[in-house]
């Protein structure tokens, strides 16, 4: 009796699980959809100069690669653990994801862009720093954010002719932009919901299959 009841409850914990695993992925995209709708809308640029315009296709896809690569199932000896994406658990690391975390993070002050060329141009030595927001790009056009002091004036002034030939950070004085929080509301209003369809699911399978 016991091995009958210990195989009746493999077969419908395996069954469970396949409708899990099966909702959640289509959960999970879900996520990445109310993400990038955020992203979409709330990044917009409308300086065609800016090198840092999170809609350019780089930037944007990278982005939606470390969404789809990220970890939101951990199996635990109890089930399973469900994570959204946040700014503390999101992968920022190389690439060109500094920009992005810089945007994300908010802004306080007014900066401009400034390539590792235009650098040595206005100061008469390179950049040397580990700040570069796109590490993808040779360094003499990384792009960095200085704050626009009377002294980056001055020398935009004396090196490039007049003031303003440098583009401003298009989110230069702006608070943090919550483009991922917006998964933690979708996850608070659907996930248990979720459970409970393939708990039904898994349970009508189970009878059927007996």
């Amino acid at each position: 009796m016991d091995k009958v009841i210990e195989k009746t409850s493999k077969t419908y914990d395996k069954i469970l699980k396949e409708e899990l695993n099966k909702n959640l992925k289509n959960f999970i995209d879900e996520i990445i959809d109310v993400i990038m709708v955020e992203y979409d809308s709330q990044l917009v640029v409308n300086d065609r100069k800016s090198k840092t315009n999170p809609l350019l296709p780089k930037y944007r896809d990278e982005f939606m690669d470390r969404l789809i690569d990220f970890n939101y199932v951990k199996e635990t000896i109890n089930g399973f653990v469900f994570t959204a994406p946040d700014m503390d658990n999101f992968d920022f690391s190389g690439n060109c994801m500094g920009i992005i975390q810089n945007i994300l993070e908010g802004t306080s002050g007014i900066y401009v862009e400034v390539t590792g060329e235009e650098y040595e141009q206005m100061f008469g030595k390179k950049r040397i720093t580990r700040e570069e927001l796109d590490t993808d790009l040779p360094p003499k056009d990384r792009v960095y954010l200085m704050r626009y002091t009377s002294n980056v004036r001055n020398a935009e002034r004396n090196v490039f002719g007049k003031v303003g030939y440098l583009t401003r950070y298009p989110f230069s004085n702006t608070p943090p932009i919550r483009v991922l929080e917006a998964a933690d509301e979708y996850v608070n209003n659907n996930l248990e919901s979720l459970i409970d369809i393939s708990v039904s699911r898994a349970t009508r399978r189970f009878k059927r299959e007996s």
